[in-house]
């Protein structure tokens, strides 16, 4: 028998499928699947099937840590380190 689900999840999962073209347009506009999932209230797995239907791609784990790389400045990027022999 499937789990019910709580009126603040369906209301959730509601203004995200309200908001289709706007969830998409943030999501390829480089925003985050976590900071769009927090604001809506929605969980990250279930927000990334919706994308999925919608025939959005994912990003793959290569350009999440370019996108990041690229979002930080100066003394906030992470630098490899040197190896002293």
């Amino acid at each position: 028998m499937p789990r019910r689900l709580s009126p603040e999840t369906v209301t959730a999962r509601g203004n995200v499928l309200r908001d289709r073209e706007t969830v998409i347009k943030r999501y390829q506009g480089n925003e985050s699947m976590a900071t769009l999932s927090r604001e809506y209230g929605v969980h990250p797995e279930w927000l990334a099937g919706c994308l999925a239907a919608w025939g959005v791609p994912r990003r793959t784990r290569a350009q999440v840590a370019a996108l990041a790389w690229a979002q930080q400045t100066g003394d906030k990027r992470l630098r490899p380190r040197r190896r002293k022999w």
